[in-house]
């Protein structure tokens, strides 16, 4: 896979990818190929610039980098199309969890509601639920 190194320091690096505005699919692949790499502690992908702070210690960073380079856009696709295609059982459902970064976005948006809900008055709450509705895409 094509990408740039934008950063990097002793036990983490930060890199750019050729792909902009990377789809969950496609960044959730990267980071498991990552989060599997022998020395690498933490992955954090930015899926709105296509960019990934890689975080590991000792020899980390050649096999992150190999990784890095291993990685084709032909497996993303695959992968994508397998995982999308393949049926998958109510337990694993369960055990999958959801991804982090929306887990705290869904948070937020639930407590921002809930205390728009709570401490507006009748003509606040309406246009605090309208603008959210046409905010909706």
């Amino acid at each position: 896979m094509n990408y740039c190194i934008k950063h990097e320091t002793d036990n983490s690096v930060r890199v750019r990818f050729e792909m902009k505005n990377l789809d969950f699919e496609t960044s959730s692949f990267i980071e498991r190929k990552l989060m599997a790499v022998d020395g690498v502690d933490a992955v954090k992908m930015y899926r709105g610039v296509g960019g990934a702070t890689i975080s590991f210690k000792g020899k980390g960073k050649e096999n992150v980098l190999e990784t890095l380079s291993e990685i084709s856009i032909s497996d993303i696709c695959d992968k994508s199309f397998e995982e999308k295609r393949k049926p998958i059982t109510y337990k694993e459902y369960h055990e999958r969890g959801i991804d982090k970064e929306f887990r705290n976005k869904l948070r937020k948006q639930i407590c921002l509601e809930a205390a728009a809900d709570m401490f507006l008055p009748g003509p606040a709450q309406f246009a605090v639920h309208a603008y959210e509705f046409m905010k909706i895409k």
